[in-house]
């Protein structure tokens, strides 16, 4: 899904502060928005960013990360591990130098046979010291790499 669905109103963003006082909206949460805000603030979503439901199951390993400047390279083995055709979404997330936010930096739809494999390449730029993370929604997310300043 492009977007998170909350569980409650109450855990909006915009809660407190829209429709705002007289017809003036306070736009507090800054960049605090969908995913980032949940996050920061420690709520689960009903559907996070990026969910999505599939007739088959995948497994996704990471086989190698290498990095050129500032290039980062992923190879990742993904499986269908499921008896029926399927699709799959991998997403990858690096922390924002600044806020140290989670932000979508890349992702990949591939479509996958019945116990078919297949290594699938992300490519992202990288601007900052970064923790770089691989996962299937905004809340399902395995580290995969740390970029660091003396790196």
């Amino acid at each position: 899904m492009p977007i998170s669905f909350l569980k409650s109103e109450n855990d909006s963003w915009t809660r407190g502060n829209y429709p705002g006082e007289n017809h003036i909206v306070n736009y507090a949460e800054g960049d605090k928005v969908g995913y980032r805000y949940l996050e920061a603030n420690k709520i689960k979503a009903r559907f996070p960013f990026g969910y999505g439901l599939s007739y088959s199951k995948f497994s996704a390993k990471v086989a190698s990360v290498s990095r050129n400047g500032d290039s980062l390279k992923i190879h990742v083995a993904l499986k269908n591990i499921g008896t029926r055709d399927g699709a799959e979404v991998l997403q990858l997330y690096a922390t924002s130098g600044i806020s140290g936010m989670k932000e979508l930096i890349g992702f990949r739809k591939v479509f996958l046979q019945s116990h078919e494999s297949r290594t699938i390449v992300l490519n992202s730029k990288i601007v900052s010291s970064q923790d770089v993370y691989l996962g299937t929604s905004s809340e399902k997310l395995k580290m995969i790499f740390r970029w660091g300043i003396s790196d």
